[in-house]
């Protein structure tokens, strides 16, 4: 009897082990199905990221869509005075060939004039300059080359901050010489990579870092490097060489070319010489 109550016992405790390797096997064939969910939520998360991506570009698009007819001027002092900033930019905009109020003309492009941002005793604040149209501004840059500006007085385009960002950023990859110009259109911002590569629009700054890293781009800014130094090493050669022939002629005496009976003369004194 007390053998059989031992075996049971044996038995219980058997059972209870088996249910609880039981209990532990269960969540490991549940494994492939979890899987699976996190192969669904990483796909969903892309899926969310491009979308964003999208609509940041749209909401990006539409803000330099509202700002299409806008400048900014750098560098007219800060007189805290409305009217001054007023006048001073109507008088710059006229040397332009943008017509305002206050000039003889019977039409007035200029909408708004206002200075960006609180005032700041130790910087100088852009004005902001909105026309009723889009032609101003093409009117604006194509003049500002032939006139002389004054001094630290300069125009852009009214870009949103992010695109202001990434000009900047374009711009210094331009001064290390790792592209060949940064410029924005329209409130977008393009990139050449060599002179005679197609402009390239920039939306991000993944597109910049790409550049910062592509090979291709700094073996052909190098390769360009190298030529220009070969040849400027070939031409001051060429001028080396070409210094010395001139200075060997000029130091060189004229050698008198014997005749025949020269010839002949200097033949016989030799052979009596020998005698």
């Amino acid at each position: 009897m007390i053998g059989l109550r031992q075996d049971r016992l044996m038995l219980k405790e058997l059972i209870k082990d088996v249910k609880h390797i039981d209990n532990k096997v269960k969540p490991i064939d549940q494994i492939p199905a979890l899987l699976d969910a996190i192969k669904n939520i990483k796909s969903d998360n892309e899926d969310l990221k491009k979308e964003n991506k999208k609509l940041r570009r749209a909401n990006e698009d539409l803000e330099s869509y509202i700002r299409k007819n806008n400048i900014l001027i750098h560098g007219i002092p800060d007189s805290q005075s409305n009217a001054k900033d007023s006048r001073d930019t109507r008088n710059l905009l006229e040397t332009l060939g943008v017509s305002t109020c206050d000039s003889q003309s019977t039409r007035d492009e200029v909408d708004i004039i206002h200075r960006l941002g609180p005032a700041n005793p130790s910087k100088c604040r852009p004005i902001l300059v909105r026309f009723y149209g889009h032609s101003p501004r093409f009117t604006i840059f194509k003049n500002v080359s032939k006139q002389k500006l004054p001094d630290r007085v300069y125009i852009s385009d009214h870009l949103t901050p992010s695109r202001a960002i990434l000009l900047r950023e374009a711009q210094s990859l331009k001064k290390s010489k790792m592209i060949r110009s940064a410029y924005c259109i329209n409130g977008k911002v393009f990139i050449r990579k060599t002179s005679s590569d197609d402009r390239t629009e920039i939306s991000s700054m993944d597109d910049l870092d790409y550049l910062r890293v592509d090979p291709s781009i700094q073996e052909t800014t190098s390769s360009h490097s190298s030529r220009s130094q070969k040849s400027h090493a070939t031409h001051s050669h060429s001028a080396t060489r070409r210094e010395r022939s001139t200075k060997l002629r000029s130091d060189t005496l004229p050698v008198k070319v014997p005749d025949r009976e020269e010839l002949n003369r200097g033949l016989s004194e030799n052979e009596s010489d020998l005698e």
